[in-house]
Formats: structure tokens, sequence, C-alpha cells
């Protein structure tokens, strides 16, 4: 892909995205978050928080890569944008681990408990993954700027020795702890995409069966309450196949590290910045508080013009 037309569907996609993101938080602080329950405000939050973290550091880096900058400024933001793109999708995965367990009803003890617990398991995961991340990035940054420290050594045998030899040396210990991690990473995207497919399953389940239930024995399907459970359905339906993509690309991006794969970078990173623009306008579709936040603004604005219109 040319760097052009890379740079223009990038910016575009970020953009819009972090503006739509923006207008999330304009309704979050509008005073109505007191209709949202824990954890879902938590994860609102962090999925906005995440999404717009990672449209604003691809616009940062797309700029700097036009432009006539160091190329360690240029490596750092996009280890920073890496990074940012990889702490949005558990956001995602809980937010839909949430939604079922709000619909799905507890019929095993182990999945009771897990609903009860919900609150607390999400808290946790979070800072778990979080720090995970973030060591990650830090051993990143390390690895390819040679900013890890001389090793001190403290026998007293050793009188001198060769900086140089401790820096690469230093350099390959953190190499081989990198490989590490990035396998555990591979592995815990991998279980994320198994969780994702299997909580989508059994929410469209037990909707099916339940719909079908109502259905024979004569009750209205049309409650508020079913329809806003099939909306979120849907729209973690959707979700699912985005966050393949987005799965598809990290692995891609590590076996293009390892194995000195060719693969464009452009292409990755439109692949992630289509995801976060998707992501963010699903989120949109599927959480009520943003729709009639929208509608609102529509009848305040039909309501000003026709104000306007009687006046002249």
């Amino acid at each position: 892909m040319e760097l052009i037309c890379a740079a223009i569907l990038n910016i575009l996609c970020s953009a819009l995205g972090f503006m739509i993101n923006m207008f999330y938080v304009f309704c979050l602080v509008s005073g109505q978050t007191r209709k949202i329950r824990q954890p879902l405000l938590t994860l609102l939050v962090l999925m906005i928080f995440c999404t717009s973290l990672f449209q604003v550091s691809q616009i940062l880096y797309i700029s700097l890569d036009i432009s006539a900058v160091s190329m360690e400024l240029k490596y750092s933001m996009n280890i920073f944008m890496y990074y940012s793109i990889r702490v949005s999708m558990p956001t995602t995965l809980w937010l839909n681990i949430f939604y079922c367990t709000q619909i799905v009803p507890g019929r095993t003890a182990l999945f009771t408990w897990f609903k009860r617990n919900i609150r607390i398991i999400v808290y946790l995961i979070f800072i778990f993954t979080n720090i995970y991340f973030l060591f990650n990035f830090f051993l990143q940054f390390l690895l390819n700027f040679n900013q890890t420290s001389n090793s001190t050594v403290e026998s007293s045998d050793i009188t001198t020795f060769d900086s140089s030899d401790v820096t690469t040396g230093a350099r390959a210990q953190l190499s081989e702890i990198l490989g590490k991690v990035d396998i555990l990473t591979i592995v815990l995207i991998f279980l994320g995409l198994i969780t994702m497919l299997t909580v989508n399953g059994a929410t469209v389940c037990y909707l099916y069966k339940h719909i079908r239930k109502m259905t024979k024995s004569g009750k209205s399907i049309n409650s508020q309450v079913l329809q806003n459970q099939v909306r979120v359905t849907i729209t973690g339906l959707v979700q699912g196949p985005l966050y393949l993509l987005c799965t598809m690309g990290m692995f891609l991006d590590l076996y293009h590290i390892y194995y000195q794969y060719k693969c464009d970078q452009n292409i990755l990173w439109t692949v992630f910045s289509v995801y976060s623009l998707s992501t963010t306008l699903n989120l949109g579709v599927g959480q009520s508080l943003f729709r009639q936040r929208i509608t609102q603004l529509c009848r305040n604005g039909e309501t000003s013009e026709s104000d306007q219109t009687e006046l002249s």
C-alpha cells in the first residue's frame, strides 16, 4: 500500500473515531451516568479511553512519519501505538462478557458466582493486563534503543570488564525475555478470541431458545428489555469478526518480526485503524445512552429551527 494512501485513510479513520469518542465523553459527563451500573460504566470509560489513545497515537505517528524527524522518535511512537491497540482489545472482550452475564441466567454454581463477582473480576483483570502490556512496552523500548543499564559485576575476582560485552549480553537476555513475553501475548490473544466466540455463541443460543419459548407461549417479543438484549447481542456478534481481524493483524506483526516475513506495515496499521473505528461505531449502536443523546440533540435542533422560523 502506498504511504500517502495509507496515511490519508488512517488519519481519516482515526480522526473520525476520535471525534465520535469525544461525543461519547460528552454523553458520559452530561450527568446521565447515574443510570449506568458498575462495572459497565468502567468498561465504557476504559473502552473509550483506550480506543482514543490509539487513534491519537496513530495520527501523531503518521504526522511524524511524513516529517523529517529522527528515527528514534518515530519508532518510539510506533511502539506506543502498538501498546495502545493491545490494551484496547481486552475492553471489547470484557464488555461482551458483561453483556453475557446480564442476559444469560446462571444455571451452574460457577457461572452464578462469576455473575455475582463480575465487578471485582473485571477490575483485577484490567489491572493485570495493563501491567503486563506496560511491561512489554518498556521491554521493547529498552531493547530497540539500547537503554539497558550495564550490569554491575560484584565478584572480587573480576576487576575489569568490557562494557560493550556487557551491553551485548544484556541485550541478548532482554531479547530472550521479550520473545517469551510475545509468546505469552499470542496465547492470551488466542484465548481472548476463543472466549469472544464462546460468549457470543452462548448469548445467541440462549436468546434464540428464549424467543422461541415466548413465541410458543403467545407472549409478546416486543418488550424493551428483550429488544435491548437483542441489540447488544448483535453488536457482540459484529465485534467478533472485528476482534478476529485485529488478532490476525497481531499474529502477522509478530510473525513478521521473528521470522523476517515480508509484510506491509501500512496494511497492518490500516487494519488496526479500521478495527478501532468500527469498534467505536459499534459501541454507539449498542449503548442506549449514546443513541438517546443523539435523538435528543436532533430534537433540540429541530425545535430551535422551528422557533427561528416562527420568529422570522
